[in-house]
Formats: structure tokens, sequence, C-alpha cells
């Protein structure tokens, strides 16, 4: 299974994926080499790699695959994926709960927002927070991948590592 841990900036997903990679003993996948993504059908061959990867092997991933479909509209106005037939791909994949979990870091706006000038950022982070924050939301909850495995994590309270380590050490939801 892959356990993709994803959200948006400055919501502790890095520091969580290394966490999960010392506590699990999962190999944490490589990002796709270019950020963000310009190459279409390269990172089309890459998500589709790794997604595949998890029929076979339990593995992390930091960000990567989710984050097009909200980065790219928001931020460039457009989907790198650029064919209707590799969005359906993708998302079928996503929707699959027996290959894909979800980890969703999503402290509040508040703490995203008191650490968003401590590294660079990409153009429009800073003024889209709140939009990304909402289209987050939207995509994993409403559409389109309700029903999919997602589990919300928040670094800031008490117990939730614990719960989200037993929930990938145990394998239950």
């Amino acid at each position: 299974m892959i356990n993709i841990i994803t959200g948006p900036d400055n919501t502790g997903k890095t520091t969580t994926a290394l966490k999960l990679e010392r506590d699990t003993g999962l190999p944490l996948a490589l990002r796709y080499h270019k950020l963000p993504p310009t190459d279409g059908e390269s990172y089309y061959n890459w998500c589709m790699n790794r997604l595949f990867m998890g029929q076979d092997t339990d593995f992390l991933m930091d960000r990567g695959i989710v984050d097009e479909f909200i980065y790219g509209p928001i931020l460039r106005g457009y989907m790198v994926f650029d064919r209707k037939d590799q969005i359906h791909n993708v998302i079928a994949r996503l929707q699959d709960p027996k290959l894909t979990r979800i980890i969703y870091c999503n402290p509040s706006i508040k703490v995203q927002q008191l650490t968003l000038d401590e590294r660079p950022q990409l153009d429009g982070i800073k003024t889209q927070i709140k939009v990304i924050n909402n289209a987050f939301d939207y995509f994993l909850f409403v559409y389109p991948l309700a029903g999919a495995n997602v589990i919300t994590y928040d670094f800031t309270k008490d117990g939730d590592y614990e719960r989200l380590l037993s929930i990938i050490k145990g394998g239950q939801q």
C-alpha cells in the first residue's frame, strides 16, 4: 500500500513522513525530480509508476500525486495532466482503499500561517493559502475522492501521531 502524505504548505508533511519512516520501517519514496512539475507526460508516468508500486509493496510518499490536482489549477491555472484519461486513471487509483491511503496533514490555518515565512514558498502560496486549504478539503472529502482511504492528521493535537502510527502499523482505518 502506498501511504501518500499530503496537505497544504507548512502542515508537517515532511516531518511526519520522516517520523513514520523511522517508526514503521517503511521506505520513503523519492519525490518527483522537478517541482513544480512541467512535463505532463513524464509526471503522469511517474505518478502511475508510484501508484502501481503500491500493489506490491508498502511505502510512504511525501507529497506528490494529490498535490497536482490542487496546486496546478490554483498556482498555474491548469494541471500538468492534460488528458482526461490521465486524470481518470490517477483518480481511480487514489480511490482504491486497498492500494492507497492518503494521510491528510491538516492543522489549523493559523498554525500554517505562523511558519510560512520560515522558508521559501512557491509563488502564490502565501496569498492563496486559504484557497489551497479549501481546495484540499473539497478534493479529499467531497469530490472526487469521496470514499477514498483518507486519514486526517494534525500534529498539534496530543496523541494524534500515535493514532496515525497505530493505523499504519495495524493497517486499520
